[in-house]
């Protein structure tokens, strides 16, 4: 009967561990000399037959029947307690608890102390892959530790000198019309062509920072550069913008205004002002700053790229607005470069071009001279291709007037001979 409960007690509080887990703790009597006076807290595995003894023994007294004990478990605490109890003169009952803590570590040194041959097989498996593995980055380590002496018996290539030139090389000129057109424009520009502009190196127009004394000198400096001339003199420039000063006087202000305008210089970028062999010199770096004029004269004919020459020539007359005496020599030089140009460009390729490039170059020429007959005419025509007659009509009515009011006589051609005759 006594051992019916204790079989009880066991399998009462063991059996939802061992569900879970195939792990589980009970209590057992002692081995010695068959003895049940003592008992101990042990582990039940549910992998392997096997029980291993977890504590010290209890001494409990075996009083027949009146006597038990159990093993619980605390789920606030985390501990295994062993209860003992038993009544030896059947009316009182002494009771005592014997705690565990858990997780136990017995399993760890159970294991540990394994011998090898007692290791499971799926330890044995991966310990195999390791050793394997090991060995395959050894050899391979060895492989490349043989081979690369290899390398160091190929002999080096001798390197051959190229022998001094000793002449002169004189290049040959670059055709200006090889300059590159999608090269996209810098963003400090001066533009020359219509109103006087100028963008620093950001883009930011700059242009209220000339005053009408710093502008002019500024142009005095640049103009001579683009037209080809080899810089002006100080004398030159005393007598344009300092006439009647006496030449201290005229030296002093020269000085203050070029300080000025070398102020300004540093915001536009890359250029410098220079005295070289009596006469100033104002100098770009080309591939920094864009002055519109010399641009435009760097590009490729006009009928093999007429887009960017409108670009550049949409925005009208060389310095328009500005008056001064010394100006009209370079106003008058680039102007006719351009109506040079365009007048080429409408007697040569109008008749196969498209109508909307022929309105826009004649646009640009009548810009540069309100009066051009051939400019008119193509243009009418042009419209006239593109059904829009009205605006034709209308086109050589207004120049007939222009024409009447300048030369105070009648142009002569009517307009159905002006659409029809020869140009």
């Amino acid at each position: 009967m006594k051992y019916f409960s204790y079989i009880r007690h066991i399998f009462y509080y063991l059996l939802p561990v061992i569900a879970c887990a195939q792990e589980g703790y009970g209590v057992k009597f002692s081995d010695k000399n068959r003895v049940p006076e003592n008992r101990s807290a042990l582990e039940i595995s549910g992998k392997h037959p096997a029980c291993q003894r977890l504590n010290a023994p209890i001494n409990l007294p075996f009083i027949n029947t009146n006597n038990d004990a159990g093993l619980y478990y605390c789920t606030q605490t985390g501990e295994l307690v062993a209860v003992t109890y038993y009544t030896p003169d059947n009316r009182v009952i002494k009771i005592k608890r014997y705690p565990l803590l858990m997780p136990v570590s017995i399993l760890q040194q159970y294991h540990q102390n394994r011998p090898w041959w007692l290791i499971p097989n799926s330890m044995r498996f991966t310990g195999a892959i390791l050793l394997l593995l090991l060995a395959g980055l050894y050899l391979l380590r060895r492989r490349k530790i043989i081979a690369s002496p290899l390398a160091d018996t190929i002999p080096p290539i001798p390197t051959v000198q190229e022998p001094l030139i000793t002449q002169a090389v004189t290049p040959a000129p670059i055709a200006v019309h090889n300059i590159a057109i999608n090269t996209p424009a810098p963003a400090a520009t001066i533009h020359l062509f219509g109103p006087f502009t100028i963008l620093d190196n950001t883009g930011k127009d700059i242009t209220r920072l000339f005053s009408p004394l710093v502008k002019e000198l500024f142009l005095l400096l640049l103009l001579p550069n683009i037209t080809g001339h080899a810089g002006i003199t100080s004398e030159r420039l005393s007598e344009i913008l300092w006439p009647n000063m006496t030449p201290a006087a005229a030296k002093n202000n020269r000085s203050v205004n070029i300080a000025k305008l070398r102020g300004i210089l540093e915001k536009i970028g890359n250029c410098s002002l220079i005295k070289e062999k009596g006469r100033w010199q104002l100098l770009f770096d080309a591939d920094s700053i864009q002055i519109d004029v010399q641009a435009w004269q760097q590009l490729p004919p006009l009928d093999q790229n007429n887009s960017a020459h409108i670009r550049f020539l949409q925005r009208g007359l060389f310095l328009e607005g500005m008056e001064y005496s010394w100006l009209d020599n370079y106003k008058q030089e680039i102007n006719q470069q351009v109506i040079t140009q365009l007048d080429a460009y409408l007697h040569l390729h109008a008749a196969a071009a498209l109508p909307s490039t022929v309105i826009d170059i004649c646009n640009c020429l009548l810009h540069f001279d309100a009066l051009s007959e051939e400019a008119v005419l193509y243009k009418c025509r042009a419209l006239v291709q593109l059904h829009q007659h009205a605006s034709a009509r209308k086109l050589y009515q207004h120049f007939q007037e222009e024409y009447q009011a300048i030369y105070g006589e009648k142009f002569e051609r009517e307009y159905t001979q002006a659409l029809t005759g020869e140009i």
